[in-house]
Parts: structure tokens; C-alpha cells; sequence
């Protein structure tokens, strides 16, 4: 039994201006912003210092043209030219241009030529990145248009909708959806919760999907998908099982990873009824699966994982009403326990720390199947 922290860590990360409420939101945003976005082969390129900051000056095969940097594609340009990022930041800008001039004019690849990812906003042309003519780029837009059609097709929705409904804990953040989408990157959480298995008359298996991209060289595109017990209201994945990822970088054909999300989808589709019987099996053993005979063997062997008043406060969340099903001296009851025991914490470094021992005690703890 396992636990994800992946789509946890998303949250805790993203400002809110990255979050989105939902499809009709998000993909508006990304058509706008792909209306602007243009990539353009550059010829050569040299910077110039302005009153606070580097801007380019970029020659292509149609001519000259300026635009400003950001921290990324600051950090790339930095990268091409060799020269340390944090060194050149703490220049003034007309050191810092000369620099990075005088360290991209010693480039053995000099003249071969590579392509500026280009934003046109209202303040005028923004390099969002720089990257050789061999980055196949995979637009956002492209991306969260293929995870909607799926999402109506096999009806998902985006995973905030079903957070804290089972775990105990409200969601942290209502304007956490699942649909992030930022400067460098994009991540998509969705889910289904139709065809559960029910254990006791309550429902404890469902599917979700991840979904991630970068349109500027910050990560490779890719997706996970799981079945799950239930998804807290931080966001962490329960009960993970048949846990997959595909992923690839932007070389060649990385579209092909959407293709191979397309078949996950048809296959969990059709594999759903026959996988219950699999899951239903594993989570009852880890509902039987003892962790101590009694209650004080339960509380010394948590004492190994935590503070001996902690593991006495785990023991009472274990065998609280909001902990479903109860079973205080099982595997599942104990992780169950610690993770409501964990959401009465005011900071969240700590809150996730005791998540992080549900988990261990879940990975650790032998179940059979």
C-alpha cells in the first residue's frame, strides 16, 4: 500500500495566479497565450544592458529584434554561454551583458543556430526560452486540450472536486483544482471516482491521472495514472495501487506520450471491473493485516516512528469516527490514525512530515496478497 505525495507537492508550490478552477478557465488562458507565443530561429544573438536588468537583442533570417528576459530564460542563455547564473545575477546589468556577450562569442557551436520560444505581451516581445532546432515543442494549449476530451469522454474531473471527501481533511486550498499552469511548466490532476469498489458500504478504489508538460525546456512530458482509496484534502494519493509513468523528452515525437495516454485511459476503461476483484483483496488484507495486538503494542511500535505523546494522539484518531473503516490495530487503521492525527497541525512542514510517516508505516509493514 502505497501513498503519492506528487500532486501534494503542487500545491504547496503554486501561487495562486497558477491554479485554475477548471477547464473552462484554464484552456481559455493557454488559446490567448498561444496566440502570442511564436518560435524563431535565431542567426545570432547578443545582449545589451538596460537601467535594471539584460534584455537581447536577436537576429534571425527576417531580421533584428528586441526582447526582454526572465529568471528561465536568463538562466538558459547563462547556460549556453557557460557562465554561472548566480554570478551574473549579482553583476550590474552592463557587466553581466558584456559577460554573457564576451562567453557566447567563444562558442565552439557558434553560427549553428538555435530557436527563441518568443511572447509577445503587453510590454512588448518576452523570451521565454532558448533551445537547439532539435526541441520538439509540445504547446500547453495542446496538451490540456487532449487530457479535456479525454476527461468528458471517460468522465474525470479535475481532482480537487474529490479531495477531503473521505480522508477527514477539508481541502487546504478551495482554489486548488488539480489544473496548474505556470511559466515554465504544467501539471493537470484528474480523476474518476465512478465504478468503486465498496468494502462495508464504503467505496475505496478510483482512478486518477497526472499529467505534466514544459513548453520551455523545464521538464520532459509525461503522465502517471493509479487506482487510489481516497484523495486527502492536501492533495496526497491513499491507498495508491498499479501505480504507471510514461514519460519522454521533447526529441523526436514526444507527442506519442499522448497516444500512449489515450490507449491508459481505454484500457483502465475497459480493465475497471476486473480489476476489483485484485484491489478488493489487497485492501482487505491490509484492513486484517495486524499491527499490534493490542492497544499498548500498537502505541510501542508507533513509538519507533514518533514521539511517545504523538503515537498516544495517533491512537485516538485511529479509533475516531471520521476514521473509516475503523480497524485501530490494523496497518490501515494505524496510517489512517496518523494522517487524521496530522491535519490538526497548523504548519504544514509538519502536517507533511507526519503524512510522510503514514507512508513509511504503509511501505514498511509486509501486507499479503
Amino acid at each position: 500500500m502505497n501513498v503519492s505525495t506528487k500532486a501534494s507537492k503542487q500545491l504547496f508550490s503554486r501561487p495562486d495566479d497558477e491554479m485554475f478552477s477548471g477547464w473552462d478557465t484554464l484552456i481559455p488562458h493557454l488559446q490567448e497565450r498561444e496566440s502570442f507565443t511564436a518560435e524563431h530561429e535565431i542567426r545570432d544573438i547578443a545582449t545589451y544592458p538596460t537601467d535594471d536588468s539584460v534584455n537581447v537583442l536577436i537576429t534571425t533570417p527576417r531580421g533584428q529584434g528586441v526582447a526582454s528576459l526572465n529568471d528561465w530564460s536568463l538562466g538558459l542563455l547563462c547556460s549556453k554561454a557557460k557562465a554561472p547564473k548566480a554570478y551574473i545575477n549579482a553583476l550590474t546589468p552592463q557587466l553581466a551583458s558584456d559577460c554573457i556577450n564576451h562567453s557566447l562569442s567563444k562558442r565552439e557551436d557558434r553560427g549553428k543556430g538555435f530557436v527563441g520560444n518568443i511572447l509577445q505581451t503587453d510590454d512588448g516581445p518576452l523570451a521565454r526560452a532558448f533551445y537547439s532546432q532539435g526541441y520538439a515543442r509540445v504547446p500547453d494549449l495542446e496538451m490540456a486540450q487532449f487530457y479535456h476530451r479525454m476527461a468528458t469522454e471517460f468522465n474525470y474531473e479535475p481532482a480537487g472536486t474529490f479531495a477531503g471527501k473521505r480522508g477527514g481533511m477539508p481541502p487546504v486550498n478551495p482554489k486548488a483544482s488539480g489544473l496548474y499552469h505556470g511559466e515554465r511548466n504544467q501539471f493537470l490532476f484528474i480523476a474518476n471516482e465512478d465504478g468503486a469498489v465498496e468494502i462495508d458500504g464504503g467505496s475505496v478504489l478510483y482512478h486518477c491521472v497526472m499529467a505534466w508538460n514544459s513548453e520551455v525546456t523545464a521538464s520532459q512530458i509525461g503522465f502517471s495514472h493509479c487506482l487510489y482509496n481516497f484523495i486527502c484534502g492536501n492533495h496526497m494519493i491513499w491507498g495508491m495501487q498499479e501505480y504507471r509513468e510514461v514519460s519522454a523528452r521533447h526529441v523526436g515525437h514526444p507527442e506519442e506520450v499522448l497516444h500512449k495516454a489515450q490507449d491508459m485511459f481505454i484500457h483502465i476503461d475497459r480493465r475497471r471491473s476486473d480489476l476489483q476483484t485484485q484491489i478488493h483483496t489487497n485492501v482487505r488484507e491490509a484492513q486484517r493485516k495486524e499491527f499490534g495486538a493490542t492497544r499498548e503494542q500498537v502505541k510501542k511500535k508507533l513509538e519507533t516512528y514518533m514521539t511517545r505523546k504523538d503515537a498516544g494522539n495517533v491512537l485516538d484518531w485511529s479509533d475516531h469516527p471520521k476514521a473509516y473503516p475503523k480497524a485501530p490495530n490494523t496497518v490501515w487503521g494505524v496510517a489512517q490514525g496518523v494522517t487524521l492525527y496530522s491535519q490538526t497541525f497548523k504548519n504544514a512542514d509538519n502536517r507533511r512530515s507526519m503524512d510522510k510517516v503514514a507512508q513509511n508505516i504503509l511501505e514498511k509493514v509486509e501486507i499479503t496478497q
